[in-house]
């Protein structure tokens, strides 16, 4: 998405899960209230399981 962000807010942009959580470490312990909204879609399984239903595919 390509729209500004608020006037007077402080946005931290991040890509990945670790870069949301480095930057949520840094900086939850200064903060007074925090707002999240997160949509984290940057993960998979390490080993995909072969299964008798993907012979049928």
């Amino acid at each position: 998405m390509n729209i500004p962000d608020p006037a007077g807010v402080k946005t931290i942009h991040i890509e990945t899960a670790s870069e949301m959580l480095a930057a949520c470490e840094a900086a939850l312990p200064a903060a007074n209230i925090a707002i999240c909204a997160a949509a984290v879609s940057d993960w998979g399984p390490e080993k995909r399981r072969h299964t008798e239903n993907q012979e049928n595919r």
